[in-house]
């Protein structure tokens, strides 16, 4: 074998079987290697799996050139990453789908082509109902909890996120037995917390994800109750209050609920939380007032409007947290509208022939980031 004929070495087993074993190899590579063959590239690269890349890592050694490689699945190895330093991140792989790397090591004409490490790609977390999504031209995966109860977001890599929290939405005011003219006020919805397109938020280790039920409706002559609270990544956010009866005051939650008609002028409508929603309204002592939203306070009759927001789908933005309204104060009204699953809405206030109003709307927790 001449000094001009490159050589290559391939993994450790192969050196006594090619008889070199008292070579004398370019002092970079003397200098890392070991009785099995060139330090910890030999072994195989430490391989971290992620949402659609694998981070490659090795132990590099001055003069030396790496080039990571990738079983094509044919028998053969690609290269992916070519004078590449360590660690390497390889992109566009399939998430559940195993892959294979190597490291190959070139100095002074001497190649060594290391041992293979073999792991497969996986989200960052999972949980929830997921999508990919397309935001500004970079991809995003989306996580969605919108049925009330516990859940868990598994996160398997650190990352930082978008998210949106809507508690669940207050009960609307039932009906009174004893006066023919005066209607209930609508539910406050529940309050939202969003920073969608603003500063992310760190997420690392698993996450509890409580998701806030609806308030029910009061009964007869009944106020109703607030939503329950929206927790996750750490934050709170507070139920909507319910809907006052007939000389009830709507009661205080992330958006207030509205007053029910009053010959009294002391009922008023229910505070909303600072930077989640807005107050209910009071209207007069014939008519209920409307529950507070998160977009805007309640505006006589009418629920506060909600908030419109692209992070489940940029092409087609939802409106969260409206306010509930109060009954029109007709023996005809239909029944009290109830707040739709995973909005947080408020429910609607109802007339004294009804016995009930509507049921608040369940939060949600939609959690997002860039893979």
């Amino acid at each position: 074998m001449t000094t001009s004929r490159r050589r290559v070495l391939r993994g450790a087993a192969a050196v006594p079987a090619l008889g070199i074993t008292t070579m004398r190899l370019p002092a970079a590579l003397a200098a890392m290697s070991a009785s099995t063959g060139i330090g910890t590239v030999a072994d195989g690269p430490a391989l971290t799996p992620d949402d659609t890349r694998v981070v490659v890592a090795w132990a590099e050694t001055d003069g030396v050139t790496y080039t990571v490689q990738q079983d094509d699945g044919a028998g053969g190895w690609t290269d992916v990453a070519a004078s590449a330093t360590s660690p390497t991140t390889v992109t566009g792989l399939t998430n559940d789908v195993l892959v294979t790397f190597r490291i190959v090591s070139e100095s002074g004409g001497v190649t060594f082509e290391g041992a293979s490490t073999s792991t497969r790609p996986r989200a960052a977390a999972a949980g929830g109902t997921e999508s990919v999504i397309d935001v500004d031209g970079a991809a995003w995966r989306v996580h969605v909890f919108d049925s009330a109860g516990t859940h868990t977001l598994a996160v398997r890599a650190a990352r930082d996120v978008e998210y949106l929290l809507v508690a669940g939405g207050g009960g609307g005011g039932g009906g009174t037995s004893g006066e023919t003219t005066r209607t209930a006020g609508g539910g406050g919805a529940g309050g939202l917390l969003q920073n969608v397109g603003s500063t992310l938020r760190g997420m690392s280790g698993d996450q509890t994800i409580v998701v806030g039920a609806g308030g029910t409706a009061g009964g007869l002559g009944a106020t109703g109750t607030n939503g329950s609270n929206t927790t996750a990544l750490g934050l709170t956010a507070i139920g909507g209050g319910g809907g006052g009866d007939q000389d009830a005051s709507g009661l205080a939650g992330g958006s207030g609920g509205g007053a029910g008609a009053s010959r009294n002028t002391f009922t008023s409508g229910g505070g909303g939380t600072s930077g989640q929603g807005n107050v209910g309204a009071r209207v007069d002592n014939l008519r209920g007032g409307g529950g507070g939203g998160a977009g805007g306070a309640a505006s006589g009759a009418s629920g506060g409007a909600g908030r419109s927001i692209a992070i489940v789908d940029p092409a087609t933005p939802v409106t969260y947290a409206e306010g509930g309204d109060a009954s029109a104060g007709a023996d005809g009204d239909p029944v009290a509208a109830s707040g739709a699953a995973g909005t947080g809405d408020g429910g609607a206030g109802r007339y004294r022939l009804d016995t009930s109003g509507g049921d608040g709307g369940s939060g949600v927790v939609v959690i997002r980031y860039q893979i």
